[in-house]
Protein backbone atom coordinates (compact mmCIF):
# COMPACT_ATOMS: atom_id res chain seq x y z
CA UNK A 1 0.00 0.00 0.00
CA UNK A 2 1.50 3.66 -1.30
CA UNK A 3 0.60 6.78 1.32
CA UNK A 4 0.45 9.66 -0.94
CA UNK A 5 1.58 12.89 1.25
CA UNK A 6 -0.19 15.15 -0.80
CA UNK A 7 0.32 19.18 0.66
CA UNK A 8 -1.90 21.76 0.44
CA UNK A 9 -0.39 24.47 2.55
CA UNK A 10 1.09 27.72 1.05
CA UNK A 11 4.37 28.39 1.93
CA UNK A 12 5.96 31.01 4.47
CA UNK A 13 6.99 33.01 0.58
CA UNK A 14 3.90 32.46 -1.06
CA UNK A 15 1.92 34.49 1.57
CA UNK A 16 4.36 37.23 2.49
CA UNK A 17 4.40 37.78 -1.60
CA UNK A 18 0.18 37.92 -1.48
CA UNK A 19 0.59 40.30 1.56
CA UNK A 20 3.36 42.61 -0.20
CA UNK A 21 0.92 42.24 -3.64
CA UNK A 22 -1.97 43.46 -1.48
CA UNK A 23 0.07 46.17 0.47
CA UNK A 24 1.06 47.72 -3.11
CA UNK A 25 -2.55 47.65 -4.94
CA UNK A 26 -4.12 49.26 -1.80
CA UNK A 27 -1.22 51.69 -1.72
CA UNK A 28 -1.63 52.78 -5.54
CA UNK A 29 -5.81 52.46 -5.10
CA UNK A 30 -5.96 54.96 -2.14
CA UNK A 31 -3.58 57.60 -4.10
CA UNK A 32 -5.91 57.30 -7.10
CA UNK A 33 -8.62 57.64 -5.09
CA UNK A 34 -7.30 60.66 -2.92
CA UNK A 35 -6.62 62.42 -5.93
CA UNK A 36 -9.62 62.24 -7.66
CA UNK A 37 -11.17 63.59 -4.43
CA UNK A 38 -8.40 66.15 -4.12
CA UNK A 39 -9.33 67.31 -8.17
CA UNK A 40 -13.46 67.00 -7.83
CA UNK A 41 -13.23 69.54 -4.61
CA UNK A 42 -10.60 72.02 -6.85
CA UNK A 43 -13.36 72.29 -9.69
CA UNK A 44 -16.13 72.98 -7.04
CA UNK A 45 -14.23 75.53 -5.71
CA UNK A 46 -13.03 77.24 -9.06
CA UNK A 47 -16.50 76.85 -10.11
CA UNK A 48 -17.84 78.56 -6.86
CA UNK A 49 -15.72 81.07 -7.06
CA UNK A 50 -15.84 81.99 -10.45
CA UNK A 51 -19.52 82.24 -10.61
CA UNK A 52 -19.17 84.50 -7.54
CA UNK A 53 -16.99 86.41 -9.05
CA UNK A 54 -19.13 86.27 -13.06
CA UNK A 55 -22.33 87.93 -10.75
CA UNK A 56 -20.43 90.29 -9.84
CA UNK A 57 -19.12 91.39 -13.05
CA UNK A 58 -22.78 91.42 -14.87
CA UNK A 59 -23.87 94.23 -12.19
CA UNK A 60 -20.96 96.00 -12.90
CA UNK A 61 -21.21 95.60 -16.57
CA UNK A 62 -25.04 96.12 -16.52
CA UNK A 63 -24.52 99.29 -15.08
CA UNK A 64 -21.58 100.85 -17.50
CA UNK A 65 -23.62 99.74 -20.50
CA UNK A 66 -26.49 102.37 -18.71
CA UNK A 67 -23.75 104.64 -17.82
CA UNK A 68 -23.30 107.91 -19.89
CA UNK A 69 -19.71 108.87 -18.28
CA UNK A 70 -17.73 107.40 -15.74
CA UNK A 71 -14.40 108.76 -13.91
CA UNK A 72 -12.34 107.51 -10.98
CA UNK A 73 -12.81 109.81 -8.44
CA UNK A 74 -9.57 111.51 -7.26
CA UNK A 75 -7.42 110.80 -4.14
CA UNK A 76 -7.20 114.46 -2.04
CA UNK A 77 -4.08 113.08 -0.45
CA UNK A 78 -2.39 112.76 -4.00
CA UNK A 79 -4.47 114.53 -6.68
CA UNK A 80 -4.48 110.86 -8.47
CA UNK A 81 -7.16 108.80 -9.24
CA UNK A 82 -8.20 106.14 -7.21
CA UNK A 83 -8.20 103.52 -9.77
CA UNK A 84 -10.00 100.93 -7.71
CA UNK A 85 -13.14 102.61 -7.27
CA UNK A 86 -15.39 103.90 -10.43
CA UNK A 87 -18.08 106.88 -10.06
CA UNK A 88 -20.95 106.15 -13.26
CA UNK A 89 -23.51 108.66 -14.34
CA UNK A 90 -26.29 107.03 -15.36
CA UNK A 91 -30.07 108.60 -16.03
CA UNK A 92 -30.96 107.89 -13.08
CA UNK A 93 -28.34 108.99 -11.12
CA UNK A 94 -24.49 108.47 -10.06
CA UNK A 95 -23.57 105.38 -9.28
CA UNK A 96 -20.26 104.60 -6.89
CA UNK A 97 -18.75 101.03 -7.17
CA UNK A 98 -15.41 100.95 -4.35
CA UNK A 99 -13.21 98.38 -3.37
CA UNK A 100 -12.68 97.35 0.18
CA UNK A 101 -10.18 95.19 0.62
CA UNK A 102 -9.97 91.95 2.84
CA UNK A 103 -8.56 91.90 6.55
CA UNK A 104 -8.19 88.83 8.31
CA UNK A 105 -6.66 90.40 11.56
CA UNK A 106 -9.68 92.29 11.94
CA UNK A 107 -12.00 91.50 14.74
CA UNK A 108 -14.12 89.95 13.08
CA UNK A 109 -12.34 89.06 10.00
CA UNK A 110 -13.73 90.57 6.61
CA UNK A 111 -13.50 89.37 2.89
CA UNK A 112 -12.63 92.13 0.34
CA UNK A 113 -15.56 93.27 -1.32
CA UNK A 114 -17.28 95.39 -4.09
CA UNK A 115 -19.64 97.75 -3.19
CA UNK A 116 -22.35 99.91 -4.84
CA UNK A 117 -23.50 102.94 -3.81
CA UNK A 118 -22.33 101.34 -0.28
CA UNK A 119 -23.97 97.95 -0.50
CA UNK A 120 -22.08 94.62 -1.01
CA UNK A 121 -22.50 92.97 -4.42
CA UNK A 122 -20.35 90.16 -3.31
CA UNK A 123 -20.23 87.91 -0.43
CA UNK A 124 -19.84 89.02 2.98
CA UNK A 125 -19.74 85.51 4.60
CA UNK A 126 -16.13 85.33 5.61
CA UNK A 127 -16.38 80.75 5.54
CA UNK A 128 -18.17 80.00 3.07
CA UNK A 129 -17.75 83.61 0.57
CA UNK A 130 -15.43 84.89 -2.07
CA UNK A 131 -13.23 87.69 -1.89
CA UNK A 132 -12.29 89.98 -3.71
CA UNK A 133 -8.27 90.41 -3.57
CA UNK A 134 -8.32 93.44 -6.77
CA UNK A 135 -10.17 95.48 -8.66
CA UNK A 136 -9.21 97.71 -11.04
CA UNK A 137 -11.63 100.31 -13.45
CA UNK A 138 -9.04 101.51 -16.54
CA UNK A 139 -10.97 104.05 -18.46
CA UNK A 140 -10.14 104.96 -21.99
CA UNK A 141 -11.15 108.28 -23.92
CA UNK A 142 -12.44 107.84 -27.16
CA UNK A 143 -9.64 108.44 -29.89
CA UNK A 144 -9.23 112.17 -31.56
CA UNK A 145 -10.11 111.16 -34.90
CA UNK A 146 -13.02 109.69 -33.72
CA UNK A 147 -14.53 111.80 -30.57
CA UNK A 148 -18.39 111.06 -31.04
CA UNK A 149 -17.15 107.19 -29.92
CA UNK A 150 -18.28 106.48 -26.80
CA UNK A 151 -15.43 105.62 -23.96
CA UNK A 152 -14.55 102.22 -23.10
CA UNK A 153 -13.87 101.12 -19.47
CA UNK A 154 -11.85 97.68 -19.19
CA UNK A 155 -12.97 95.58 -15.66
CA UNK A 156 -10.24 93.63 -14.18
CA UNK A 157 -11.71 91.91 -11.06
CA UNK A 158 -9.43 89.17 -9.18
CA UNK A 159 -11.66 86.23 -6.66
CA UNK A 160 -10.14 84.06 -4.22
CA UNK A 161 -11.44 82.33 -1.48
CA UNK A 162 -13.50 83.81 1.46
CA UNK A 163 -10.94 85.08 4.25
CA UNK A 164 -11.50 81.94 6.78
CA UNK A 165 -12.46 79.72 4.35
CA UNK A 166 -10.32 76.12 4.75
CA UNK A 167 -6.67 76.56 3.35
CA UNK A 168 -5.96 73.25 2.45
CA UNK A 169 -4.35 73.39 -1.02
CA UNK A 170 -7.73 71.38 -2.74
CA UNK A 171 -9.82 74.20 -1.39
CA UNK A 172 -7.59 77.41 -2.46
CA UNK A 173 -8.72 78.79 -5.72
CA UNK A 174 -7.84 82.22 -7.28
CA UNK A 175 -9.52 83.44 -10.68
CA UNK A 176 -9.30 86.78 -12.30
CA UNK A 177 -12.37 88.22 -14.37
CA UNK A 178 -11.47 90.69 -17.49
CA UNK A 179 -14.01 92.54 -19.96
CA UNK A 180 -14.01 95.73 -21.72
CA UNK A 181 -17.54 97.83 -22.04
CA UNK A 182 -18.54 100.69 -23.98
CA UNK A 183 -20.42 103.65 -22.12
CA UNK A 184 -23.75 104.16 -23.89
CA UNK A 185 -23.95 107.40 -26.15
CA UNK A 186 -26.91 108.51 -26.83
Amino acid sequence: MKIKNKNYAFTLIELLVVIVVLGILGVVGTDLFSSVIKGTNKANVIAEVKQNGQLAMDIIERNIRDATAARNPIDPGTGQPILTDLILTTPSGEVTFAFEAECKTCTPPTNGQITMNSIPITSTDTRTGVSIASVSYNISSPPSSSPSSPAVVEVTLTVNQAAQAPTRKDFTADVTLTTTVSLRTY
